[in-house]
C-alpha cells in the first residue's frame, strides 16, 4: 500500500500519473522461476511496476498504453535494456488476464484504493489478508 501519492510524468508524452496514497499494489508480478534475475541488480523496475499496476486497475489508458509507459519508466529508472525488454514482452504477451480481471473486479466495486480513513494497520485485524481486507472494505461500502 502506497503511503504518499506517487507522481510519474512520461518522458514520451509528458501526461502526468497520479498513483493516489492507500492503492493496494503487488509492485511486480513475476514468475518465481524468473524473480531470481530480474531481482539481480536491484529494484529499479518496482517504481514502474507501481505505475503500470495504476494503469491496469485505472484503466485510464489502453492496456498497450500501460505498458508502452511501464517500458519507458524502467528506462527512466535506469532498468538494463536486455531486462527492459524481457520484462516489457512478459506483460504484453501475459497481461491481458490481468487486465481483464481488474475490470471486473472494478465493474464489481471491489476497492484497490484504501482509503484515510481505513489505512492504519493497527486497526486492521491481526494476520488479514489483502483479500479478506478487501472484501471488509467493501462490506463497509468502500468502492
Amino acid at each position: 500500500m502506497l503511503h504518499a501519492d506517487l507522481e510519474y510524468v512520461d518522458a514520451a508524452t509528458g501526461q502526468k500519473i497520479l498513483v493516489p496514497a492507500g492503492f493496494v499494489t503487488d509492485h511486480a508480478s513475476i514468475p518465481p522461476s524468473l524473480r531470481p534475475y530480474f531481482e539481480s541488480g536491484g529494484q529499479a523496475y518496482q517504481y514502474p511496476a507501481i505505475v503500470h499496476d495504476w494503469l491496469y486497475w485505472s484503466q485510464t489508458t489502453t492496456r498497450a498504453e500501460a505498458d508502452r509507459i511501464f517500458a519507458s519508466a524502467m528506462a527512466d529508472c535506469g532498468v538494463g535494456e536486455v531486462k527492459r525488454k524481457a520484462i516489457y514482452a512478459g506483460v504484453r504477451a501475459g497481461g491481458e488476464s490481468a487486465w481483464k480481471k481488474n475490470q471486473k473486479e472494478r465493474e464489481q466495486g471491489l476497492p484497490k484504493v484504501i482509503p484515510a480513513t481505513h489505512r492504519d494497520p493497527r486497526t486492521w485485524p491481526a494476520q488479514v489478508t489483502w483479500p479478506q481486507l478487501r472484501q471488509q472494505l467493501s462490506a463497509a461500502g468502500v468502492r
